[in-house]
């Protein structure tokens, strides 16, 4: 009922003209139609950041898919590696926030050395990239009820080893993240569901076989070795450099076994603006993946 006021509150203050946008961490199902909501009070602690993925899981497959946590945890003070793989979570979560109390150590990015500042400023411009992807899953959500942030066994649900992993994810039906969550870590098993379905690395564009577990090494120095993000083959994801204003980029994702197997096509736009509605017109840079035939 809060929700439903505030939201009506908020629309009739603008005479209908702006779309409100409202937080909670109080919510029932049907609280999606007029609010995100967020974990609640967390601490800066590395099982209160690993335990953000299955709780977001949990809420989306219940309806709730605008999810996310304080990034950097609500109490106490990050460090260097905390409040980076925390960053490096929260931007591949629906809702993404950093957030403290007010008697907390201050900790904005620029407050940390240059190699935590590049590293942080590296997965914002990855998150902004993908706007285009966040912004259709969520319509898609919106008229199906199809969770942005999903579990792997909601795409292979034959796979009796995806019920049980809960430290990885779905963005939607192509993009697998795994997070790093543990202090120290070299390395992140990673599985890769899916048999006959192959998956490429992001940033390296390295291919991984599906119906395995793989050791994926991460470190804290270089931009390219930071977490692992796959792409599923025959997805299409519309990705933009742009860091400004958002907009709609249909996203079209192949579901047949014969055209998964062939081609996975990235567009993805390469020059830096501040406003979206100057690089309508910037070049696309298509990376294609082909199968071995």
């Amino acid at each position: 009922m809060g929700s439903m006021a505030s939201y009506k509150g908020l629309l009739d203050r603008s005479e209908g003209k702006l779309r409100p946008f409202l937080l909670t961490r109080s919510f029932f199902p049907g609280s999606q139609r007029y609010t995100a909501m967020w974990t609640g009070d967390n601490s800066a602690d590395w099982s209160h950041l690993k335990i953000t993925i299955p709780m977001c899981l949990s809420v989306a497959l219940a309806g709730m898919s605008f999810c996310g946590a304080d990034v950097g945890g609500f109490f106490k003070t990050p460090d260097s590696e905390l409040i980076v793989r925390w960053y490096q979570l929260g931007a591949f979560q629906p809702f993404f926030r950093a957030h403290s109390h007010i008697d907390t150590k201050r900790r904005e990015p620029w407050l940390y050395d240059e190699q935590t500042l590049m590293l942080i400023r590296e997965v914002l411009r990855k998150r902004y990239s993908y706007l285009p992807y966040w912004y259709t899953l969520f319509y898609e959500h919106e008229k199906t009820g199809t969770p942005v942030m999903r579990p792997l066994w909601a795409e292979f649900p034959s796979e009796l080893a995806t019920f049980t992993i809960d430290d990885e994810h779905l963005i939607g039906n192509a993009l697998l993240v795994h997070p790093v969550t543990d202090s120290g870590a070299s390395s992140v098993n990673v599985y890769f569901p899916g048999p006959h379905t192959w998956w490429y690395s992001v940033d390296t564009y390295q291919k991984y076989v599906g119906g395995t577990n793989i050791q994926i090494p991460v470190n804290m120095r270089s931009r390219y070795n930071q977490w692992p993000g796959h792409l599923i083959v025959g997805s299409k994801i519309t990705i933009s450099s742009d860091l400004g204003d958002s907009y709609m980029v249909l996203w079209e994702s192949y579901r047949s076994l014969s055209i998964r197997e062939v081609v996975t096509i990235i567009p993805k736009k390469e020059r830096i603006r501040r406003s979206s509605v100057l690089s309508f017109d910037d070049p696309y840079t298509l990376i294609v993946a082909l199968d071995k035939n």
